[in-house]
């Protein structure tokens, strides 16, 4: 699922779009206006499995085109696995987002940020930012106490100008 949502949901992906991927992937609306859509998964888990949040240059229509794309994808840590699997998936959606790498290397010029800060904590992990023709992008994996948590960001500032 979250990696038909990276592969899919991009930006300049319009309202009507992002909308309709949401309904067929049976993902429920957890807020929207005209400017912006949440989505998750069936909410039976206390921490969604999926979560995507996307903000629009939008008009009074609900017509606009996605120019933050923001993917989150939670791994339970009680199996010991949600890290692994979480890592594995960062390497192939880097691959996806940059291109698959040459002489075991990716090609390009990288950042890396060493952990997530935000309202209610600070997780450790990293993630790597790089562009493409297609905007920004950046892939982390960051350690929460009871989960793992994969991030996805693609972003296009021009589609707003």
């Amino acid at each position: 699922m979250a990696q038909q949502a990276v592969q899919t949901l991009e930006p300049g992906i319009g309202y009507s779009r992002l909308k309709k991927w949401a309904i067929d992937s049976n993902l429920v609306f957890e807020n929207y206006t005209k400017d912006a859509i949440v989505v998750r998964d069936n909410g039976i888990n206390f921490i969604p499995n999926i979560k995507v949040f996307a903000h629009f240059c939008a008009g009074d229509d609900y017509a606009g085109k996605a120019n933050n794309i923001i993917i989150q994808e939670n791994f339970s840590q009680s199996s010991g696995e949600g890290a692994k699997e979480a890592l594995i998936k960062e390497r192939q959606y880097i691959e996806l987002l940059a291109g698959a790498p040459e002489d075991e290397k990716f090609k390009g010029n990288y950042n890396i940020r060493p952990e997530k800060k935000d309202a209610t904590s600070r997780a450790p992990g990293i993630s790597i930012q790089g562009e493409s023709e297609k905007g920004k992008w950046e892939v982390g994996v960051f350690l929460y106490e009871s989960y793992t948590q994969l991030q996805t960001i693609r972003n296009k500032d021009a589609i707003c100008n």
